[in-house]
């Protein structure tokens, strides 16, 4: 058999971000396996070959040598034979238990790898691992898995959880990567943000006022999507604007209490221990019960428009009737 044709792919097992060269090949190709399974159930599955290593553009001398061991050098009939005869060994007489007498006539007969199928084949330069991954339609095999590997020269059988714990070190590589993705993200943001609106210059009078935004405001569509085409926002979350706006977010300020609205009645309150305004720029410090700890809060507002700093959703003026007080359902939470 020949060695299968490769190429490049930046999806390990299918589903890890992370560069590596694959092949695919049917069942009815590999060596061995599947030709009981392809009968019985008229179907050829694919079986992907994934190769991991330093450079991943190219097949290493380590990779081409377990290649030719398996495919040219008939290893992979071995191998497979190997692993299902350590298994059998395993589990004595209970091996043929699991399967019908017409099942165990044919594997006492031809063995058991033509009910095989492979899904994965894997050859890992970089941890020095080949893993062969099978399957059995049914059975126990089929509930607990297959899992064919070379240890120190030798094919040994391991039971599916043990592909699992091996892929699952991308699974947490991944999660770390979103992370720092996630962070750079924000870091990404913060800097367009403060480009849209620019700190106020070092000579700006500071006062101890926040008049500019005593009163109601509610969540604007029309500026809020315009904010985010700036930024360079994803589509789906411009699209996602009219969404937001239908939960119908409001804030309303005084110079004693700042308020967090839905539909214009109040959700939830905050005391205000005191402001200071520098041009546009509005510092807001609250409280939200007497002598609790204290937040602060920053705002840009040029009068008609305000945006909490660094967040994604602009706020426009409104007639203060527009604010309903507390509904009635809080009211009787509070009581």
């Amino acid at each position: 058999m020949r060695i299968p044709a490769f190429k490049q792919s930046d999806r390990f097992l299918g589903e890890f971000d992370l560069c590596c060269l694959v092949a695919t090949i049917k069942n009815s190709k590999l060596p061995g396996v599947a030709s009981r399974h392809i009968a019985e159930y008229k179907e050829d599955p694919p079986c992907n070959i994934y190769l991991r290593g330093k450079d991943p553009k190219k097949i290493s001398a380590w990779q081409r040598e377990m290649l030719e061991q398996l495919f040219e050098k008939e290893g992979f009939t071995t191998a497979m034979a190997e692993g299902m005869k350590k298994y059998q060994t395993n589990c004595g007489r209970d091996f043929y238990s699991q399967f019908n007498e017409e099942d165990r006539h044919h594997i006492k007969e031809h063995g058991i790898l033509p009910f095989l199928t492979i899904e994965h084949i894997v050859i890992d330069d970089i941890g020095r691992k080949v893993l062969i991954s099978a399957d059995k339609n049914d059975g126990d095999l089929h509930e607990h898995g297959i899992t064919i590997c070379l240890r120190n020269g030798r094919w040994g059988f391991e039971d599916g959880d043990y592909f699992s714990r091996y892929s699952s070190a991308f699974e947490k590589n991944r999660i770390f990567d979103e992370e720092v993705l996630a962070a750079n993200r924000l870091i990404e943001w913060q800097k367009r943000w403060d480009v849209v609106f620019p700190f106020a210059a070092p000579e700006t009078h500071v006062e101890a006022n926040g008049a500019l935004l005593y009163g109601v405001w509610h969540i604007d569509l029309r500026a809020t999507t315009k904010l985010l085409k700036q930024m360079g926002a994803p589509n789906d979350e411009i699209r996602n604007v009219p969404t937001v706006i239908a939960q119908k977010v409001g804030l309303y300020f005084s110079r004693t209490k700042s308020e967090f609205l839905r539909s214009g009645y109040t959700t939830s309150e905050s005391i205000v221990v005191g402001y200071k305004r520098k041009g546009n720029w509005v510092t807001m410090r609250t409280m939200g019960e007497k002598d609790g700890p204290i937040s602060t809060s920053i705002y840009w507002c040029n009068g008609k428009l305000l945006v909490e700093k660094g967040h994604k959703n602009v706020f426009s003026r409104v007639k203060g009737s527009c604010r309903k007080g507390i509904h009635l359902r809080e009211l009787r939470k509070r009581r």
